[in-house]
């Protein structure tokens, strides 16, 4: 049993879930194994993401623009999970990764390609403890 100094907004990242306004949290413990969790006082709020360019021409960089909008003074840093989104529903590898919000806010470069599927792609960010994710598209020609 973990006790907090107050009620708090709860998250389990190895669980992957919301635990709740709790003022103490029951977990197991296992040897070489770390358990994480967020105790915050407001819960997180849903990211969002969108791209510069929704046309991109063959070879143009994108920018994808993450927020979460903050309750004013918070200074906690959350990551989110970044993978772009083939229009066949795939999600190569060198297309993901942790980006860190500073103050609510980071930016993504997405590099397209002269080859690239035609189709709807997306980015997709997923929040690390919460779970919420938010998308933002673009079509390749």
């Amino acid at each position: 049993r973990i006790g907090l100094p107050s009620e708090r907004h709860v998250y389990d990242l190895r669980a992957g879930k919301y635990l709740g306004t709790v003022d103490r949290i029951d977990t197991r413990l296992q040897w070489g194994r770390a358990n994480f969790f967020m105790a915050l006082p407001y819960e997180i709020p849903q990211p969002s993401v969108a791209v510069d360019a929704t046309d991109p021409a063959p070879g143009d960089v994108l920018t994808a623009s993450i927020a979460m909008d903050l309750p004013p003074g918070a200074d906690e840093q959350f990551s989110v999970w970044v993978e772009v989104v083939q229009p066949d529903g795939e999600s190569p590898m060198w297309a993901q990764q942790v980006a860190v919000l500073d103050r609510g806010e980071a930016q993504v470069r997405v590099q397209t390609a002269h080859n690239d599927m035609p189709g709807t792609w997306q980015v997709r960010v997923t929040e690390l403890f919460s779970g919420q994710s938010a998308e933002a598209a673009w079509e390749v020609q």
